[in-house]
């Protein structure tokens, strides 16, 4: 049995205390829970302590002050039930806004509970919490001998900071798990003599490490638990974060490509794509790829622009209008759905074909509703993306443009919807207003069908539906809209994605992949990429979802209207009068405030954190490799005492054999007795035990070795 000493007391109340704090407070930090640290601290300190001294001093009765110390925790839990309910709740409210989007099987919490002192009901909840800890902490590192429990006991409330891909944990509580894993992985052993020095040197250094861990967060404020910026961990990001998405596009087909001789025939498909929750309804768009050069028969993505300017977000930059809120989960893709005007501060610069998801299927969009069609002026960034927009996403002079502005010639005059290329104060049309014109003519002129037929071998795939069967589905509408508008010299691309139908707000809606759509984006100078509906059996994509109207005549001295759109499709009546859009819950909402104005590069505290991810992941190695340990000792000790023991005596004389590099004895007859072993029928049951004697003996000289050294024979080597 060791001797007690105080310093051995207090090593065990530290790291107990470590252990304690950092898993109690890994999930509140992460997703935001307010909470009192000086008074948890303080509190479990105390316990720590207190039982910590108990179980060492009680000796083999140590399961008395563990049972009392539990008693102590449950009439606790009695005392301020109400306040750890609520705090219980309140944990939950910030957190599993969060984690219900990634799984699905969680419910969404409803409204946080009412207190006047919220801070106080976590941190009562928390001090339960880390009693619970305290107690499992101090029997593991004063009792058990093995080092992967204690390693084990505090992971669980950190994994369920890193279920939600851009949450995690105060610098604090990992710095305090670092610290109680460095005590636990060269704690003490039993049979250890120590010397008192070497025990207080020990209790030194841990002191300061606490103190270091608790004391952080005084020396540097929240300011020091702010994620580095996207710029500087992109290219980390971009490693590791997609290699689930190019798993996923190898399988989907390339994505800078669209073939459009696979486009015969549409076969429903209704299974679930992804789950949506909405605080406004109606048919949302939902964008996942776009197309820029038309090729006869495919569609191929258009090259990266090199300037800094955002090419899907500029919506949400130049606008104005009511704030909504979409959460997405499931959503198993290698790109990102994405909104239009989307106000994410801290989302990647998107890029020309689509939003790269990095592994995520779980995520949240603040976005623009009901917004206003007003151009403003013209940036010298924004007229260099105009002149990349118009080389990229307009038709080259040429055989194929010349033929598509000859087929829109013919074709205007067989549509009962007469196209005018004035408006109705006699002005020439934007190329917002010869879209959407554009689009109705080419709405009007086709029938929807979802069998079409195959297109014949040598026609081209916009020429034939234009010209000879006009009968398809969005494909065809959206291609040949966007192929004529690039024709026309207004930019314009290919888009494909999902027309989300939501019919209730605030609750999860399954959409399967009969809903995946396709349609055109127009850029608008001053304005961005706007999108164009043009299928058949859908609306026009305009204010209020009416048609594009037909050119009228206007009274003498009436103001010219300002044209507005909508980019939610709000043709359909409304289940229900729509509620007032409302800034996301303080507490409660997944959704993260602005910090800066659109565009900027300021953002949430909700980002992906690499340095965690490769701290669990050294976290989770390391168990590995203590497990392989453990599974080689088992079976060591085994073949120590299988039932023949002369091959008992072999496995005991290789082991001897094996660690005597280490400066420990093995027996001078070790030659003969494997020999004996090997070859004779003699009865070496006396030989076995005094090998294990021996093998015994040599372990406690080895406890006698530099904690350095004996740490790498016993965890590294596994010789122990």
């Amino acid at each position: 049995m060791r001797k007690t000493s105080f310093a051995k007391i207090l090593v065990d109340a530290i790291l107990a205390l470590c252990c304690a704090v950092a898993a109690a407070s890994a999930v509140p930090t992460a997703y935001g829970t307010g909470f009192i640290l000086s008074k948890l601290v303080f509190v479990t300190a105390l316990c720590a302590l207190a039982l910590s001294a108990l179980v060492h001093l009680s000796g083999k009765l140590w399961p008395i002050p563990c049972v009392l110390f539990a008693g102590g925790a449950a009439v606790y839990f009695d005392l301020v039930r109400d306040k750890i309910e609520t705090g219980a709740k309140l944990v939950w409210d910030g957190a599993g806004s969060l984690l219900s989007l990634s799984f699905s099987i969680l419910p969404v919490p409803g409204e946080p509970p009412v207190t006047a002192e919220p801070e106080i009901a976590v941190t009562a909840f928390l001090i339960f919490v880390s009693a619970i800890f305290v107690l499992f902490a101090v029997i593991l590192l004063v009792k058990c001998r093995p080092t992967v429990p204690k390693l084990l006991l505090p992971l669980p409330p950190f994994v369920l900071t890193f279920i939600y891909y851009e949450c995690r944990p105060a610098l604090f509580a990992v710095i305090l798990l670092l610290i109680y894993w460095a005590g636990a992985i060269f704690g003490r052993e039993k049979g250890e003599r120590s010397s008192v020095l070497s025990e207080r040197g020990r209790l030194l250094f841990i002191m300061l490490a606490f103190a270091v861990g608790i004391l952080l967060p005084l020396f540097i404020p929240e300011k020091g638990f702010e994620p580095i910026p996207f710029s500087e961990r992109r290219g980390i990001i971009d490693t590791f974060g997609s290699i689930r998405d190019r798993w996923i596009s190898s399988r989907s087909g390339n994505p800078r490509e669209y073939d459009l001789l696979n486009e015969s025939e549409r076969i429903p498909d209704h299974s679930k794509a992804f789950s949506i929750n909405s605080s406004f309804d109606g048919a949302i768009y939902l964008r996942t790829h776009s197309y820029g050069m038309y090729s006869g028969n495919l569609w191929i993505a258009a090259d990266e622009y090199a300037g800094g300017w955002r090419s899907m977000q500029a919506l949400s930059t130049t606008q104005y209008g009511g704030l909504g809120v979409i959460c997405i989960r499931d959503a198993r893709m290698a790109e990102r759905l994405t909104p239009y005007a989307f106000l994410h501060n801290d989302e990647p610069d998107p890029g020309e074909s689509y939003i790269r998801a990095n592994g995520r299927n779980a995520y949240v969009w603040n976005c623009l509703t009901g917004i206003v069609y007003s151009p403003v002026g013209h940036s010298e960034a924004e007229s260099d993306y105009y002149r990349f927009a118009m080389r990229e996403y307009t038709l080259a002079d040429g055989p194929r443009k010349t033929e598509l502005l000859k087929i829109w010639n013919e074709i205007q005059d067989t549509l009962p919807y007469m196209f005018s290329t004035q408006d109705s104060w006699g002005g020439k049309l934007d190329d917002y207003q010869t879209a959407l014109r554009v689009a109705e003519c080419v709405k009007r002129l086709g029938e929807y069908t979802y069998s079409p037929g195959a297109l014949p071998e040598g026609k081209d795939f916009v020429e034939y539906f234009l010209t000879e069967n006009r009968r398809g589905y969005c494909v065809h509408f959206a291609s040949a809209t966007t192929a004529l508008l690039q024709a026309m010299d207004i930019p314009a691309r290919y888009v494909i994605g999902y027309r989300a139908e939501v019919n209730a707000t605030d609750v999860w809606l399954d959409i399967t992949k009969d809903n995946s759509h396709a349609w055109t984006e127009v850029y608008i100078r001053g304005i961005g990429w706007v999108p164009i509906e043009s299928t058949a059996t859908f609306p026009a994509y305009t204010s209020e979802g009416e048609s594009a109207p037909a050119p009228t005549a206007t009274p003498e001295g009436t103001e010219k209207p300002e044209f507005t759109f909508d980019p939610i499709d709000r043709s359909r009546k409304p289940l229900s009068t729509p509620k007032p859009t409302k800034e996301p819950r303080e507490l409660s909402s997944p959704v993260p405030k602005p910090t800066e104005e659109p565009g900027g590069n300021g953002g949430s505290r909700f980002k992906p954190i690499t340095l965690l991810w490769v701290l669990l992941g050294i976290a989770g190695a390391i168990l590995v490799h203590q497990a392989i340990g453990l599974f080689i000792r088992r079976r060591r000790e085994k073949s120590f005492r299988v039932e023949d023991p002369r091959k008992a005596v072999l496995s005991i004389l290789d082991y001897l054999d094996s660690i005597r590099k280490y400066g420990v004895s093995t027996t001078p007859d070790a030659d003969k007795l494997a020999n004996e072993a090997a070859f004779s029928l003699h009865d070496m049951e006396k030989e076995r035990e005094e090998l294990l004697e021996l093998v015994k003996e040599n372990r406690e000289k080895v406890f006698k070795f530099s904690p350095l050294k004996r740490f790498f024979v016993k965890n590294v080597l596994f010789k122990l």
